[in-house]
């Protein structure tokens, strides 16, 4: 099913998640770029510490103001959100998660992403970098 015939979000959910989308924008990357690539550049301009030790050993991708946030590449959501909420009752902050999407097919993991944290997206954010790669 397409993400426009998605029924289980409310308008509202969606109308949040485009607010969201043109407040940061979809970031356009270098094909081929690391996780740790986009990580320090994202980090940086959102003026995040990258790399941030926790107590149990852990390591928060960015962490700003306001946002514990993890980075992966799309086909990576679960982890995501599960290392993103780790990083929230680790350290105060919100959960946040950077997508990395690779191309059309990733798009169904952004339907995955926020059908998983639907109860809950006042409490995420998402932020999504396109780096679209040439199929072989």
């Amino acid at each position: 099913m397409s993400l426009s015939g998605h029924r289980t979000l409310t308008a509202a959910a969606w109308a949040g998640l485009w607010v969201i989308a043109a407040w940061v924008g979809i970031a356009a990357a270098e094909r081929g770029a690391t996780e740790q690539y986009h990580q320090v550049r994202w980090c940086e301009a959102h003026h995040g510490i990258t790399e941030v030790a926790l107590d149990d050993g852990t390591r928060v991708d960015c962490l700003t103001d306001t946002y514990a946030i993890e980075f992966d590449f799309a086909r990576k959501w679960a982890e995501a959100v599960g290392q993103a909420a780790h990083y929230a009752a680790m350290t105060g902050h919100a959960p946040g998660v950077v997508l990395i999407l690779e191309g059309p097919d990733d798009l169904r993991f952004v339907d995955r992403i926020l059908s998983a944290t639907r109860d809950h997206l006042g409490d995420w954010r998402f932020w999504f970098i396109w780096e679209e790669r040439e199929k072989p």
